[in-house]
């Protein structure tokens, strides 16, 4: 017995001190987690490679549906759920597992039924988990799209110049109440703004509201807080509306003259207490203008012309406060650095020419139709553009300099045609009043800028 219990502790006591067989040991015990851990990062791989398909889906679904109802004339079709389920299907080569689809219109943005929700839950086995357990592994995945219907912008008031810090400016005690829109080429971080800080009623302007303000860069903050105006800034799209066209010409010279006449009437006065006919003369002095190039008009008489083109060639268009001054189907073309100058105070009646009028004058660009002063691109310009009219002005077309400054401190009404102004900066200040520029039933389409019909991932 002594024997056998001296041969089993001298093969323990051996065994405890071999240790050939430890590494094979270890294995053997974290094989498990090794199998384990590699199994699980497979399956978190697939798991999220799967995720990452699945969202593809989805939001390419989201954006189908999205388009599908901007297209709608109502949600109420559901043209929009098959287009998103479609497009879902349409991706089952990428996604080729069960799938819970929920399809749903929702509002965006403070617009109505404006935005389509996809969500989609998936499950499926993984390639390792699934042997521990008889569970799938569970997917969800979400997308909203949502769409901006396009737009073409039009306005009264455009600035041309490209870089100019207050482009446009507004100040003093100028009422701009037209709700047609301004918009500035510019982008400058402040390419309209406010002159002054009084604000609505304060030392600032009167009253502003425009319906729509636009930039190519940035906009006064004042427009946001004080007015409700829709103001869209960084707009890449806003272009000069006519730097495409060409003026007319006329060289025909001329010479602006008033000329005196003298008419004899009859008249019956009371004498006594007999009436007695008395001849009387009648002076009158007015021009009468036609078509040609004049080196300047600048009005010392009551003036009608006649309609056509006019050049002015260097000097300037003035029209003084105490003359009537009226044309039906004039174009002024501004050339060498001829500028403009309107004072209110008497009759003046402006209309821009139709077709018909254009094709008589030799004319045949319809687009220049409702032009009533063009700049030349070739001039210099001038700084020295301004209107100072008042209820009595009537200007019907539109003012296109795009090399020179516009100062504004009257107003202008409108009768036939809208009045739309365009110059390379302006500036509306002093007692600037301008209202409603176009007549009613009338407006402005010659287009500034546009967004494009657009549908994006919101979420």
């Amino acid at each position: 017995m002594s024997t056998t219990f001296q041969r089993l502790r001298a093969f323990g006591s051996k065994l405890r001190k071999d240790v050939s067989g430890n590494t094979m040991i270890m294995v053997a015990m974290g094989m498990p987690m090794l199998v384990g851990g590699t199994g699980l990062a497979v399956d978190t791989a697939q798991w999220y490679l799967w995720k990452r398909e699945l969202q593809y889906a989805v939001d390419q679904a989201a954006m189908s549906g999205a388009y599908s109802l901007s297209k709608a004339d109502s949600p109420a079709t559901g043209e929009w759920d098959a287009r998103a389920r479609a497009e879902l299907q349409n991706n089952k080569d990428i996604v080729d597992f069960e799938t819970d689809v929920n399809v749903r219109v929702v509002d965006y943005a403070d617009q109505t039924d404006n935005s389509v929700i996809v969500n989609v839950t998936a499950e499926r086995a993984l390639p390792f988990t699934s042997m521990l357990t008889s569970r799938s592994a569970r997917i969800r995945a979400s997308a909203q799209a949502s769409f901006t219907e396009g737009v073409t912008y039009t306005s009264c008031l455009v600035a041309t110049d490209e870089d100019a810090e207050g482009a446009i400016t507004i100040g003093g005690s100028a009422t701009v109440q037209m709700n047609c829109g301004i918009a500035a080429l510019s982008d400058s971080e402040e390419a309209i703004k406010i002159q002054g800080s009084g604000g609505v009623g304060g030392d600032g302007v009167a009253s502003v509201s425009v319906g729509v303000v636009l930039a190519a860069g940035g906009i006064d903050d004042w427009f946001r807080e004080n007015t409700d105006d829709t103001v869209i800034e960084n707009l890449s799209s806003l272009s000069d509306p006519f730097a495409d066209m060409e003026p007319p010409d006329n060289p025909t010279s001329r010479t602006y003259q008033c000329t005196t006449s003298t008419t004899s009437t009859t008249i019956t006065r009371l004498k006594g207490k007999k009436l007695e006919e008395e001849t009387v003369q009648l002076t009158t002095t007015q021009a009468s203008l036609l078509p040609g190039t004049y080196r300047e008009i600048d009005t010392s008489c009551d003036t009608t012309l006649a309609s056509g083109i006019y050049v002015i060639d260097g000097g300037r268009l003035k029209v003084n406060a105490q003359y009537d001054f009226t044309g039906n189907g004039v174009m002024f073309v501004l050339k060498n650095g001829a500028y403009l100058e309107i004072n209110g105070g008497a009759n003046i009646s402006l209309t821009a020419p139709t077709v018909v009028q254009l094709e008589a004058a030799g004319v045949f660009d319809p687009r220049l139709a409702g032009m009533l002063v063009f700049e030349d691109r070739n001039s210099e310009g001038s700084n020295r553009s301004v209107l100072n009219g008042n209820a009595d002005t009537i200007l019907n077309g539109k003012v296109y300099l795009s090399k020179s400054h516009m100062q504004i401190n009257g107003s202008a009404r409108v009768t036939s045609q809208c009045l739309m102004i365009v110059a390379n900066t302006m500036e509306i200040t002093g007692n600037a009043n301008l209202g409603n520029l176009c007549p009613d039933n009338q407006e402005i389409t010659d287009a500034v800028g546009n967004q494009r019909h657009r549908v994006y991932l919101v979420a």
